[in-house]
């Protein structure tokens, strides 16, 4: 994943991103463009949030789990 040039100055961004390697993305194919999207929070700082903007889904390496699935239609998985 290519990290942004301002996320060395924007530390919510670089905490969020450092998520998003650590621990993945789901992406839900919902018809749009790719971008974004999250709960508001007061809590953030959209100022800083604003250089997640610059993720394309080429950044972002894509895994197949469908090997892990126990049945279709279910949520459960093998592991």
């Amino acid at each position: 994943m290519t990290t942004p040039a301002c996320a060395a100055t924007s530390p919510q961004a670089a905490i969020i991103i450092t998520g998003f390697r650590n621990y993945g993305i789901i992406l839900a194919d919902n018809g749009d463009s790719g971008g974004l999207i999250g709960t508001p929070d007061a809590r953030w700082n959209d100022a800083d949030l604003s250089c997640l903007t610059s993720l394309i889904l080429s950044d972002f390496e894509p895994v197949n789990v469908s090997s892990l699935m126990v049945t279709n239609g279910s949520g459960a998985t093998s592991h």
